[in-house]
């Protein structure tokens, strides 16, 4: 990819439904050329798809993350992927290498609820499951794709939430509606979400207006970055001690690497969960080396997981 390439995506990822017009004169290039560049990053499968991310604190949800052990079954398997990739409850499924095999990320209004769903996968599916640990996700820090690809000296974030803290936002059928249209194709034109939700043009547009400025975090692309030379890792960090001096210093750090693409704070097993954005192995030694040298007074231990594919990524669970 070229300059404009990146900055093209990074344009994308603050917001996909930002006019084509409008970015290609920030970008100082003509709209067809926009236009083209934008398809042959979809044809090259860089960018896969355009998701709507949620802040579900705001719509009464608590998440939850799971990490499953699996014995091998191919056949089960494939059922389990199935059955978790159909779940409206989970909202983030994972195919993992190292420490794990799978990961799921689980929205539920209550413990109860997660109980009976943890129940059901056990109970279904324990030819396979050797374990699994969960921990409460209680806030994710997101960054925006410039401080990876365009080398950006601070720290540039999409959003930041917690999980289940918010003050609960009432939405109706409408709003659901327009919701599920926008989840896996978030850059769809308001005439084609009137014709496709039956509401009127000035509906839509009002509605949208209010979900983006109260349970919306983001319209961007899903993006593919193993096809620009990337792989995702999770280095999840076991601390010692973790006080909020601690925190402080090591979440610092995190905003400040440009690799760092989001972590999230647990409740669980491990505290600290960054999401890195990595070349090679080179790459994750050296990442690994220094995060270990500037916190290894706080760090007990950790584990790296190669996500190797995202099977399903919703935020719609109404």
């Amino acid at each position: 990819m070229d300059l404009i390439d990146k900055k093209v995506l990074c344009a994308l990822d603050t917001n996909s439904r930002e006019p084509l017009s409008k970015i290609a004169k920030r970008l100082r290039i003509s709209r067809n050329t926009l236009a083209y560049r934008i398809k042959s990053l979809e044809d090259k499968g860089i960018i896969s798809k355009y998701i709507t991310t949620l802040n579900l604190g705001k719509l009464g949800f608590r998440t939850y993350k799971v990490h499953f052990r699996t014995r091998l079954d191919k056949m089960v398997e494939k059922e389990f992927v199935k059955y978790m990739i159909e779940n409206k409850n989970v909202i983030y499924f994972l195919k993992t290498e190292g420490a794990f095999d799978f990961s799921a990320s689980l929205a539920v209004k209550n413990i109860k609820e997660l109980d009976e769903i943890l129940m059901n996968i056990k109970s279904k599916f324990s030819k396979i499951i050797k374990d699994y640990f969960v921990s409460i996700v209680v806030f994710a820090q997101v960054f925006k794709l410039d401080k990876l690809l365009l080398d950006a000296n601070q720290e540039i974030k999409r959003f930041e939430h917690y999980s289940g803290e918010d003050k609960v936002r009432d939405i109706d059928d409408k709003d659901i509606k327009i919701l599920n249209e926008l989840s896996q194709k978030s850059n769809m034109s308001i005439v084609e979400l009137s014709s496709k939700t039956k509401l009127s043009i000035d509906v839509v547009k009002y509605r949208l207006k209010n979900l983006s400025e109260s349970v919306i975090n983001s319209f961007r692309p899903l993006f593919d970055l193993s096809k620009i030379g990337y792989h995702l890792y999770s280095v999840m960090l076991k601390m010692n001690t973790f006080t909020k001096r601690d925190e402080q210093s090591i979440t610092t750090w995190l905003a400040h690497k440009k690799n760092v693409m989001y972590y999230t704070k647990r409740i669980g097993n491990y505290e600290l969960i960054i999401n890195t954005v990595i070349k090679d192995v080179t790459d994750l030694n050296s990442f690994v080396k220094e995060l270990r040298e500037k916190f290894g007074d706080i760090i007990e231990n950790y584990d790296t997981l190669i996500i190797s594919k995202i099977l399903k990524l919703d935020y719609v669970v109404l």
